[in-house]
């Protein structure tokens, strides 16, 4: 166990002690001083305040406005309205001739879409089946087990009912 005496601490157990901090703080007053010097010569700081010329004619009252003239005139008739454009008949261009080669190409590729359309219908119509089927089999297994259990579960207490009136009737005998 360590002495709780007051000895001073091993010299190999203490930092030696800084004595140079002459140069570091130099350093940094250099620093903070050139810091000092930008920002106050990026600041504009100006002392006169820019002489503004504004010009302003002043009135003594507004100026007043002439009545209109009467005209003893009517009124000129309004235009007639402009003729309306006259547009050109549009026709549609001609069909194209149909190239009996490609008109039955297109109407192979038609069937054979047709055709992928209703096997993929079949298809997703038998797993649709497969899968009700699936289900309606797993429901009647469970309700198989749900009986098994019902039946197990009333047989165990027949069972206990048996039990408890044999020992009843042991313990009167």
């Amino acid at each position: 166990m360590p002495s709780l005496s007051s000895s001073p601490p091993s010299s190999s157990l203490v930092p030696p002690q800084d004595r140079r901090w002459g140069g570091p703080m130099a350093l940094a007053l250099l620093a903070h001083g050139l810091l000092v010097v930008a920002l106050t010569h990026g600041v504009s700081w100006t002392r006169d305040a820019p002489a503004s010329v504004v010009q302003a004619e002043l009135w003594s009252a507004l100026p007043q406005v002439a009545a209109a003239r009467a005209v003893d005139e009517a009124p000129d008739p309004p235009p007639p309205p402009p003729p309306r454009p006259v547009r050109p008949e549009v026709r549609s261009p001609p069909p194209p001739a149909v190239d009996p080669a490609q008109a039955q190409r297109d109407a192979d590729i038609a069937v054979r879409q047709q055709r992928q359309r209703e096997a993929d219908a079949r298809e997703r119509e038998a797993q649709r089946q497969k899968a009700e089927q699936d289900r309606k089999r797993k429901e009647q297994d469970a309700q198989a087990k749900a009986q098994e259990k019902a039946e197990r579960d009333r047989k165990a207490a027949e069972a206990e009912r048996r039990w408890q009136a044999r020992k009843t009737f042991i313990v009167w005998t």
